[in-house]
């Protein structure tokens, strides 16, 4: 198992396999995108708490506020993802269901990948 936070330094992520580094980084940005702000201990301003948003009023204004805080938050803990395409699906958030797609590479790295995720109350069973 990897280590976490995921650290990229000069060597890159050291010997691990590029299905091992996905793993991890799919790991992460979950643990990223559904804790809620001040639920981690040692840092009050980690995490976009997702599901938050789920009992909110569909806007445009909501989803350009969400898309923000997840860049912002994966650019402050996770600043080896470059973030390619963000979308998010809208379409059943009055079901209290949110999904999202992130297209993204590691800097230093030629790996590219797309991690996906739908957000419901339940989404916290992972």
């Amino acid at each position: 198992s990897l280590t976490w936070p995921l650290n990229l330094d000069y060597d890159g992520f050291q010997s691990y396999t590029d299905e091992e580094i996905t793993q991890a980084i799919h790991q992460s940005l979950k643990l990223l995108l559904l804790t809620r702000k001040g639920e981690y201990p040692m840092d009050n301003n980690f995490g976009v708490g997702m599901t938050t948003y789920l009992f909110e009023q569909n806007s445009i204004g909501l989803i350009s506020n969400i898309n923000s805080e997840v860049r912002k938050q994966i650019r402050i803990y996770m600043p080896y993802v470059v973030i390619k395409k963000l979308e998010f699906n809208t379409e059943d958030i009055d079901k209290n269901q949110l999904s999202m797609r992130l297209e993204y590479s590691i800097s230093q790295s030629a790996l590219n990948e797309v991690f996906e995720m739908e957000f419901t109350p339940d989404s916290f069973n992972f």
